[in-house]
């Protein structure tokens, strides 16, 4: 693979990522998407490590602490009084300072996390990716010509999984029933072969 498509691949990915926020919210601004991204990273308490406090957190992504209060709010569960917030951070009093606050992921938070990770290339620059069926091929070409991101969590599987029934009715349309059971064929030693993560 050229390094031209592993930077395409990356750009894919980041894309991706952002359209993923924006199916939560018609429109987010990036500097609330880079305050969830540091909660996501720096909130809550990781292998045993503190939590940032929101003016530790603030500094850390380069933005006021008055202004990641503000974005809390509005990624929290009230933005404002009767105006619901996206629900996925939650703040919490600091246990070894109750003057100051810390802030970390909800349930919700968590599963948009695991989606962006899903979609994000990994530290390599690129996306994890197993041989693909033709079956797959397609049904993630028609999910992206529809505009939507290839590995989105929809009804319990990737966005790209939704086309296969219209990835199927035109195979069977257009192959004959021997070419047919080819490619399922094809597509089950793939899925035989595949890694146990998937990845």
């Amino acid at each position: 693979m050229d390094k031209k498509h592993l930077n395409f691949r990356t750009l894919q990915g980041y894309l991706d990522a952002n359209l993923v926020m924006l199916s939560l919210k018609g429109e987010i601004n990036a500097s609330i998407i880079n305050t969830f991204l540091g909660v996501a990273l720096w909130g809550g308490i990781h292998d045993g490590e503190e939590p940032l406090t929101l003016h530790e957190l603030a500094s850390r992504i380069g933005l006021s602490e008055t202004t990641v209060s503000r974005h809390l709010r509005y990624l929290g569960d009230w933005e404002r009084q009767e105006k619901p917030g996206m629900g996925l951070v939650k703040t919490d009093t600091y246990p070894r300072n109750r003057r100051q606050k810390v802030a970390s992921l909800t349930t919700k938070g968590v599963h948009l996390r695991d989606q962006l990770l899903a979609v994000l290339p990994d530290q390599r620059g690129m996306t994890k990716r197993r041989k693909q069926g033709p079956r797959e091929i397609a049904a993630r070409a028609l999910c992206r010509m529809d505009g939507h991101p290839e590995n989105i969590q929809f009804e319990g599987r990737p966005m790209w999984a939704s086309y296969l029934p219209q990835v199927d009715a035109v195979l069977m349309a257009a192959l004959p029933s021997d070419k047919l059971a080819s490619v399922m064929a094809e597509e089950q030693v793939l899925k035989d072969n595949e890694p146990e993560d998937g990845a």
